[in-house]
């Protein structure tokens, strides 16, 4: 999670799910990541400072499946309480935003990545050393 530039948090979890599809658990996980982007949205309430969240994916089709309202035939298994990220959008709670994957600076905490390409993300993501 970042503060204007500053990363002020990060958590990883196993998720306690089986999913069909890859897009399916990143949309899974973009639901995780507009949970606690609404608990900082409180915190920054509390503090005279409202904000609307921005969640970030690197996959195209959980990006679209947080916008779109319909059920394709490819996700209709996914289960109602997955949902969570495309009631916020369309509360207007938080805002989706696709980001390429050579930009995402959290591939580092997810993806095994060179040192070269380490240094790349920790400066992307306002780390210094």
């Amino acid at each position: 999670m970042l503060l204007g530039d500053s990363p002020i948090s990060w958590a990883t979890r196993k998720q306690d799910v089986t999913t069909l599809l890859s897009s399916e658990a990143e949309y899974i996980a973009l639901g995780a990541g507009a949970q606690d982007g609404m608990w900082m949205a409180k915190v920054m309430e509390f503090m005279n400072t409202p904000v609307i969240p921005r969640v970030w994916t690197d996959n195209r089709g959980a990006s679209t499946l947080s916008y779109n309202p319909d059920f394709h035939r490819r996700t209709k298994h996914i289960r109602q309480r997955h949902h969570f990220v495309r009631e916020c959008v369309d509360d207007g709670d938080i805002s989706v935003h696709w980001v390429p994957g050579e930009n995402n600076p959290a591939d580092m905490l997810t993806k095994p990545v060179t040192g070269k390409r380490l240094e790349e993300l920790k400066k992307r993501a306002g780390m210094t050393v």
